[in-house]
């Protein structure tokens, strides 16, 4: 499955040295990456972050994410004739992946779980989600992907507060980590 959305992100820039990095990188990093190449203002609800610091090897370069988190929706009749025959509600044709570099979970709201070793398995097919050996890295790779959408859920309004000189919106800092105790 990495095959249908783990693809190369190449950036090229006349004044910089080429370089192959290996890090996971999301989609939602290219808006902020421009952003802040052009000295913008990165808003501070946005999911990605910039990676200038590593097109242009500057330092400090920002730590390797620790995972990514794709979801697809697959509701259209191009994709699949689920809805249309009934056999499943709208709501119910979607799935979010979160990888890691050793872990990938596949949760659908309506299927069983996937659960794969990628140091072990890289083509996927030996599906862990039911082996109870697996059930702690399950548990694991659920909590970091239910943290993951609660952070980055729409907060617009839950961030705002009316005040006597206007509404003002609070956000915490843009690369948000828990820190461990």
């Amino acid at each position: 499955m990495d095959q249908s959305y783990r693809i190369p992100l190449i950036v090229h820039t006349p004044n910089c040295k080429e370089q192959l990095i290996d890090q996971m990188t999301e989609s939602v990093d290219i808006a902020p990456t421009i952003i802040d190449w052009l000295d913008g203002n990165i808003p501070a609800d946005w999911n990605g972050r910039s990676l200038l610091s590593i097109v242009k090897n500057t330092q400090p370069q920002l730590p390797p994410r620790e995972f990514v988190v794709f979801e697809w929706d697959f509701r259209e009749l191009y994709y699949t004739d689920f809805v249309e025959k009934l056999k499943l509600a709208p709501e119910e044709c979607n799935l979010a992946v979160i990888r890691s570099n050793e872990w990938k979970y596949v949760h659908f709201p309506a299927f069983p779980p996937l659960l794969y070793d990628l140091k072990n398995d890289q083509y996927e097919k030996n599906n862990l989600a039911s082996d109870p050996k697996c059930d702690s890295i399950k548990a694991e790779m659920i909590g970091k992907l239910l943290g993951h959408r609660m952070r980055h859920a729409e907060r617009q309004m839950a961030n705002m507060k009316l005040t006597p000189a206007g509404p003002q919106i609070s956000h915490g800092p843009p690369h948000r980590q828990i820190l461990e105790s």
